[in-house]
């Protein structure tokens, strides 16, 4: 009986004294992961990467064409020359490695968001018409789901914006304000807002 005792008392002494410790140990890792910005360096460094070979800069040209072209925003991508369409392909790449990585559980939101958001929308708002250009383009080639993380990272990351902001700006829609976010890509090294 001594013994069922003790036992009785070691498994009470457990239940209050480790599972607290625990469950603080569990709260605080969750925590460090959510705001841990080591976890999306080697991300911010590829981006930053895509500024200083001039990728983002000359991709933001393509697309200014681009807005200038009169008709259906898709059916507008017939228009620019396919050596010109592909200017535009690393910035999307970038942009499809960041949703696959954040789908992985890589990092979270919170940090996507609060290191691309203002990217992510402004690219995703100029060049969704080319995903789906380049889609269509590419049916039966094995092509049909490329750029498919980035619906997803733009959702992941716009939730958040939404929580944060009064009148949050989530989407571009008028061609002025994309014209001032691809301007801005042309003329800084760092457009954040």
């Amino acid at each position: 009986m001594r013994y069922l005792w003790g036992c009785v008392v070691l498994a009470v002494a457990i239940l209050f004294v480790l599972v607290p410790m625990v469950w603080a140990k569990t709260i605080t890792e969750c925590k460090r992961r959510t705001f841990d910005p080591a976890s999306i360096a080697f991300l911010q460094a590829a981006f930053d990467q895509l500024e200083e070979d001039g990728k983002r800069k000359r991709a933001a040209e393509v697309c200014l064409k681009f807005l200038n072209i009169e008709g259906e925003e898709k059916a507008r991508w017939k228009q620019v020359p396919k050596p010109e369409r592909e200017e535009v392909e690393p910035v999307l790449d970038f942009l499809e490695d960041a949703g696959y990585y954040l789908n992985g559980d890589v990092f979270s939101d919170e940090l996507a968001h609060h290191n691309f958001f203002h990217w992510i929308r402004g690219w995703y708002s100029v060049l969704k018409s080319y995903i789906e250009f380049y889609q269509e383009e590419k049916d039966g080639e094995d092509e049909k789901t490329a750029y498919c993380w980035i619906e997803s990272l733009y959702q992941r990351t716009a939730e958040i914006e939404k929580e944060g902001a009064q009148k949050p700006k989530l989407w571009l829609t008028k061609p002025v304000d994309k014209r001032e976010f691809l301007e801005a890509e042309l003329s800084s090294d760092d457009t954040r807002e």
